[in-house]
C-alpha cells in the first residue's frame, strides 16, 4: 500500500516522468497541508539494514558455511562498519529525500553522507534498498561482533 508522497509519485507517473519529477520536487505543495516526504518505514529499512550492515551480517554468518559467506561477500557492499544503525537510517532518509527532491524516481542515486559514498535504489519513487561502498573480508565482518 502506498502512503503520502508515494501516492503523489505513483499517480504523477501515470502522466510521464516530467510530471512525476515535478510532483516530487513540489510534493510539499502537492500534498494537503504541506506534508513533507516521510522518513522511511521500519519495513523499508529492513533490507538495507539486514543485508548491508556488517554487525547484522556477521550474526547471519554464524549459521552459514564459508563457501556461502565468500559468495555473499563477493556480491554485496556494506555501510561503514563504524556507523551505528541510527547513522545508517539517517543516511538512507537523507538520500531518499534528496533523490526525490531532485526528481530521481527510478534507479540508483548516489550521494555523500558523513564523508562516505552511499547509494539508494528507488522504483517509481518508492525506496527499495540502500548500501555503502565498503567491501569487507570475512575476518573484518566477524571482527565487528567483538568491537
Amino acid at each position: 500500500m502506498r502512503h503520502g508522497s508515494d501516492i503523489v509519485v505513483w499517480f504523477a507517473r501515470k502522466f510521464g516522468d516530467d510530471v512525476a519529477a515535478m510532483a516530487v520536487k513540489h510534493s510539499d505543495e502537492v500534498l494537503k497541508g504541506g506534508t513533507k516526504i516521510a522518513d522511511l518505514s521500519k519495513t523499508a529499512l529492513k533490507h538495507p539494514l539486514n543485508r548491508h550492515t556488517p554487525t547484522r551480517v556477521a550474526q547471519q554468518f554464524k549459521h552459514m558455511d564459508k563457501v556461502s559467506i565468500n559468495k555473499y561477500l563477493d556480491e554485496v557492499s556494506f555501510f561503514n562498519k563504524s556507523w551505528t544503525e541510527e547513522q545508517i537510517t539517517e543516511a538512507l532518509n537523507y538520500g531518499y529525500k534528496e533523490a526525490l527532491s531532485k526528481g530521481v524516481v527510478n534507479g540508483e542515486y548516489s550521494f555523500k553522507y558523513l564523508g562516505d559514498n552511499v547509494t539508494i535504489y528507488v522504483e517509481e519513487g518508492v525506496f527499495k534498498s540502500g548500501y555503502g561502498d565498503y567491501i569487507y573480508s570475512y575476518e573484518e565482518i566477524m571482527s565487528s561482533l567483538f568491537n
